[in-house]
């Protein structure tokens, strides 16, 4: 066997073994950050939505999801109460890992299928138990509302379900 023997192997393990995996982890396997959202984080919704499938500044992940996550976190610490910063803290939690599984399928949807789907979750991480936005306290949910902005909510109800 020459010296150029054992580098060619290697050479040919790396293409059989090497190159594969990177290609796995370009096109398919998920970045740990986005397998385990962190909570009291927004960077889900760059990193892992917008980047399996770009929609910009318009699209849910960058427009909706990532704006309104930074503006819940900005909130300043007392104007919330307890209840409403444990609200706050896993609901959106809650809105990340939803997405979770739909990761690998959404490089697929349109940029409607991923709104859709996103504000399909809403309704469920808002009202999940133990910290339902229904038994905030009163002040709790006017601050929360004085975060969205009604034109936002009013984008997400359906055409069929607005009364004429």
């Amino acid at each position: 066997m020459s010296a150029n023997g054992p580098l060619r192997c290697l050479g040919v393990l790396a293409v059989v073994l090497v190159i594969p995996a990177l290609l796995q982890t370009a096109h398919g396997e998920l970045p740990v950050e986005c397998k385990h959202p962190q909570p009291m984080t927004c960077s889900f919704y760059p990193d892992c939505i917008e980047a399996a499938r770009p929609c910009g500044a318009d699209g849910y992940a960058l427009g909706y999801g990532d704006f309104y996550c930074n503006k819940f976190l900005e909130m300043p610490p007392h104007s919330l109460s307890s209840a409403g910063i444990a609200w706050r803290n896993r609901t959106l939690h809650c809105l990340q890992e939803k997405f979770v599984p739909e990761l690998p399928l959404i490089g697929n949807w349109t940029c409607t299928e991923v709104h859709d789907f996103a504000f399909d979750t809403h309704v469920t991480c808002y009202t999940e138990k133990p910290n339902s936005v229904c038994t905030l306290p009163l002040h709790d949910i006017l601050d929360v509302l004085k975060i969205i902005r009604l034109r936002d909510e009013v984008r997400c109800v359906p055409a069929t379900n607005v009364a004429s």
